[in-house]
This record gives structure tokens, sequence and C-alpha cells, in this order.
């Protein structure tokens, strides 16, 4: 049984590997023009670093292993549902990418 779920996950990224080359591209590069585009990127994300960083300082978000956990489950889900709708789910990554390179770079 073990082994049967082996093969079913490699031959899942074996016919899926296109996607996940771009997927990966995708994020790589938007990451790598978050970092580089900061300042031009600041009056967007400013805001959300901030909220995001006084709800963590007050406890309304607390990043324990279960939070990040569900939160991680969360957007799958979004990117699958996303993915249906047509190419969505790259804005997403895009958006991930992009927020995470201009994080990094502050």
């Amino acid at each position: 049984m073990l082994k049967q779920f082996y093969r079913e996950v490699k031959l899942a990224f074996l016919e899926n590997k296109l996607a996940i080359y771009i997927s990966i591209f995708i994020l790589i590069f938007s990451l790598i023009l978050g970092y580089i585009l900061e300042p031009y990127l600041y009056s967007y994300f400013n805001p959300v670093v901030d909220d995001l960083t006084q709800k963590v300082e007050t406890g309304v978000i607390q990043l324990t292993f279960a939070d990040i956990f569900l939160n991680n489950i969360r957007i799958i889900c979004q990117m699958f549902i996303y993915g249906l709708l047509f190419c969505l789910s790259l804005v997403l990554l895009a958006y991930n990418g992009f927020f995470v390179g201009y994080y990094a770079a502050s």
C-alpha cells in the first residue's frame, strides 16, 4: 500500500513537471522583483506589514505551529480553487513572492 502511494505521488509529479517548473519560476522571479522593487512597493505593502506586526505584538495572531499549518492549508485550498477558475493561482503565487521579497528587503 505504501509503495502504491509512493508510485502515485511520483507519477503525479512527473505528469505535472511543466506546471511545477512554471510555478517555481514565477515564485523565484516575483521574490527577486519584490526584493529589487522594495522602494516602489513600500506604499502597497507597508500597511500590510504594519498591520501584521501589530496583530502579532498584541496577540491577535499567534505564530504557533498549528496557526502556520492551518494558514498554509487555507492558501493551498485557495490556490486549488483559483486554479479551477483559470490562472488566478499564479496571481496568488506571484503576490506571495512579491510580499516575501519585499519583506526580506525591508
